[in-house]
């Protein structure tokens, strides 16, 4: 990186000791947008000066001094933790995002519940125990003519409904699996886009102090050439208004940041004044091409699993209802004792519901247009997917050419500009609202840049939490089996 270092000696006069002194860092060509995301574009160093102080504020005293606070590493703090997190990178809010989710902890404990009724569903139900005692003679002792019969009623289920209904819970367990994992990562990348945006204003907040300290250098210049009668006082009407335009939209940028700082730490539970400085890369990755082959020839993606599985659990119901045509059978046995117990006999009997009025098949035709209904929801969320996953492509590549395009194009022009009307002001050949017109041409490229970066960096995002999944490593459309008991037992 090559730095070209401007020394300045801005005079009243011809003669005399200089008013002030700066040192301007100047980064021509392509580098130039990443040292500005680096912190080290533009910096305006004043010397002590020999006149006396202005009336407008300098750049320290609009800084507001903060109290010292305690900091922590972003790698080991947690979210019930109420110290300042220093350094905050993306990964850092995600984790701390995903540990304190009340959502996926919801989800979690709901797909354990299936679990548990995929491994008692299904059982034959408990045996029943029948006492029944009969008098025939009321004047005669209750024994001498009483019977007692004992018996125990078993319900044997003639079809597979059993193991259909465990197939059922194990479907419904995995479905709530891929709707926890699915809202881990939207949850992720909400994280990521709030980082952004704070990291994105972040940068801008220093852009526009840098842009109002060389404001305030220019106004001091004005004053001083003013004084001794080299520039007329409409000038300094002109460099106060673009001193303080430059105030406003710094003022307006720190608020902006501490209510996306405020946005982020609510993802964990946090406050604002929890999140200090971020830490992370304003550079967009390189798209060579919006359209990078297309969606639906790749692997099931995450997004699309909980649909996937709401099929297949429907498909299970159906064949559930399908088993439940088949009557139980109920087998009965037991001893009968006789005249007081004098004689004993055995008891057993078979009995099985006749199918003639309910055949299931109102749930069997309900459960079947269900199944229709997944399938079309299914088609319906792949087309949704499809059209995100396209107009995300197409948000990305837009940015990245115009960024490429600023960077590489229009801002080396306009450092150059700079450049050239800073030398010609050294030299008396340029006034110094020329400078600060041409600093503001630079500041606004720059700002621009910084949109185009998150804008950028976001459709990324977005768009790897679309594709999560979707290259068929891990995938629990494809890859998780189901293994679920098909026979009956008791």
């Amino acid at each position: 990186m090559t730095l070209i270092a401007h020394r300045l000696a801005l005079r009243a006069g011809s003669s005399g000791p200089p008013l002030w002194r700066h040192s301007l860092r100047f980064v021509p060509g392509p580098l130039a947008v990443a040292a500005v995301l680096c912190g080290i574009s533009l910096t305006v160093v004043p010397a002590a000066r020999a006149s006396e102080p202005t009336t407008a504020p300098s750049p320290a005293a609009i800084d507001q001094s903060q109290p010292p606070t305690e900091t922590r590493d972003p790698s080991t703090v947690t979210a019930d933790q109420g110290a300042t997190i220093s350094s905050l990178d993306a990964d850092a809010a995600v984790r701390l995002a995903l540990d304190a989710a009340p959502l996926l902890q919801s989800l979690s404990l709901e797909a354990q519940a299936a679990r548990a009724e995929e491994r008692s569903g299904g059982r034959w139900q408990n045996p029943e125990l029948a006492v029944e005692w009969e008098e025939f003679g009321i004047s005669r002792p209750l024994w001498r003519q009483s019977d007692l019969t004992v018996s125990i009623e078993q319900q044997i289920p003639l079809g597979s409904e059993g193991s259909a209904s465990r197939r059922l819970a194990g479907l419904r367990a995995q479905r709530l699996d891929s709707r926890t994992q699915l809202a881990a990562v939207e949850l992720a990348t909400r994280a990521r886009e709030a980082h952004l945006a704070a990291l994105a204003e972040q940068a801008r907040v220093e852009l526009l102090s840098e842009s109002l300290s060389m404001a305030q250098q220019v106004l001091d210049s004005v004053r001083a050439a003013i004084a001794v009668g080299q520039s007329a006082p409409a000038d300094e009407r002109l460099a106060l208004a673009e001193y303080r335009s430059e105030e406003v939209a710094l003022g307006r940028a720190r608020a902006r940041l501490e209510g996306l700082k405020a946005v982020l730490a609510s993802l964990w539970g946090g406050l604002a004044s929890d999140v200090g400085p971020l830490a992370g890369s304003l550079e967009p990755s390189p798209v060579d091409s919006m359209d990078t082959g297309s969606p639906g020839g790749q692997g099931s993606p995450l997004a699309l699993a909980p649909a996937a599985r709401l099929q297949q659990e429907k498909q299970a119901e159906l064949e559930l209802e399908r088993q439940r045509t088949l009557p139980a059978l109920t087998v009965m046995g037991g001893v009968r004792g006789m005249d007081g117990f004098a004689d004993q006999a055995i008891v057993a009997g078979l009995s099985i519901p006749l199918p003639a009025w309910n055949r299931n098949q109102s749930e069997i035709e309900a459960a079947s247009l269900q199944v229709r209904r997944a399938r079309a929801a299914l088609r319906a969320r792949e087309r949704e997917w499809t059209q995100a996953v396209t107009q995300e492509r197409a948000v990305a590549y837009q940015a990245w050419q115009e960024y490429q395009g600023i960077r590489d194009g229009v801002l080396p022009e306009l450092d150059a500009g700079l450049a050239s009307v800073l030398t010609a002001f050294q030299a008396g050949d340029a006034r110094s609202l020329d400078v600060l017109d041409a600093q503001r041409r630079v500041l606004a490229a720059r700002l621009q840049l910084v949109d185009l970066a998150e804008a950028a960096i976001a459709a990324s995002i977005r768009l790897d939490g679309l594709l999560k999944g979707a290259d068929g490593a891990n995938n629990p459309v494809d890859s998780r089996k189901l293994e679920v008991d098909t026979e009956d037992q008791p």
